[in-house]
């Protein structure tokens, strides 16, 4: 291409893309590239990675050694819970490991099918909250559920995390020498005060209600399990998920409040381990912590 047929940014760009790619690779080396042998930890894993999978995982896991924080971009379909699960049994490198997983109320299960075919000896518990008794119907405190005929069931283990909290690390190894992932979804991370009709009673003796609320402290104030995690088991995981992290600028406990609430689950998150991987979406945002 002739220098008078460069006519603006995207004519430059054309024009010297090869040096422009020259350049960028020489300024920013990759950390794992396409001719970089793979983690071997990989082809232990239940499932078989792509080559750009594969690539991903190794990367993730080799900056984790050194950051506290990492991110995995891709689109929907290219596998990045596979990717997370596979760059936390890279690092874990056969050792029990604790991994706290942070998700969309409505894929718990399906975080917990994904461990269960993917990690190999892996255990997953869902937490459903802090108690250890209720409804008999429905399950409480920290349930281990296992895989059966294609279908994810309760049965195991039924603890809490108090439980787990007494317990401590080293208990819990001699107990469970395996990867273990507690799964939880993100409204359980944004407990707090009970809501309440914000209203004006008028002279006439009618009520009047608005579209505001009120926090009730006629009610008792509920402690969410992120938050009891994040207080009283700190480094009590090894690693720690939050998948589609963006919503949590858009969920909240009450109204008004989604932004605020959404910081203070990161970091009770990050409170719980000493390191921090982040893998992402163009919308969605995985962060695992490591202990290692």
């Amino acid at each position: 291409m002739s220098q008078e047929s460069i006519i603006d940014i995207a004519s430059y760009l054309r024009a010297h893309a090869s040096e422009l790619s020259d350049r960028i690779l020489n300024t920013f080396p990759p950390l794992q590239s396409t001719k970089d042998p793979v983690a071997p930890r990989i082809a232990t894993m239940l499932r078989k990675a792509l080559p750009a999978q594969a690539l991903a995982i190794t990367g993730t896991a080799k900056y984790l050694r050194k950051a506290k924080a990492a991110r995995i971009v891709a689109e929907c379909g290219a596998g990045k819970t596979f990717m997370a699960l596979g760059a936390i049994h890279v690092l874990a490198d056969g050792r029990p490991s604790t991994t706290l997983v942070m998700c969309p109320s409505h894929i718990t299960h399906k975080w917990a099918r994904e461990v269960l075919v993917t990690i190999p000896c892996a255990r997953a518990f869902l937490i459903e909250d802090l108690r250890n008794g209720g409804d008999p119907k429905k399950a409480h405190g920290v349930c281990e559920v296992k895989l059966r005929k294609g279908r994810v069931v309760y049965e195991g283990m039924r603890l809490s995390l108090s439980d787990l909290r007494r317990m401590g690390r080293r208990e819990w190894r001699k107990k469970c020498p395996a990867p273990a992932f507690f799964i939880t979804g993100k409204d359980k991370g944004k407990l707090g005060y009970f809501w309440k009709h914000v209203f004006l009673k008028a002279k006439s003796g009618t009520t009047q209600y608005s579209a505001l609320w009120q926090a009730d402290r006629s009610r008792i104030q509920r402690m969410a399990p992120i938050e009891f995690a994040g207080r009283y088991m700190r480094r009590w995981f090894d690693f720690a998920i939050a998948d589609e992290l963006h919503q949590l600028a858009g969920l909240s406990a009450g109204p008004n409040n989604g932004e605020e609430r959404g910081h203070l689950e990161l970091q009770a998150l990050q409170r719980k381990c000493s390191r921090v991987t982040v893998s992402a979406s163009s919308s969605a945002l995985f962060a695992a912590c490591t202990a290692c």
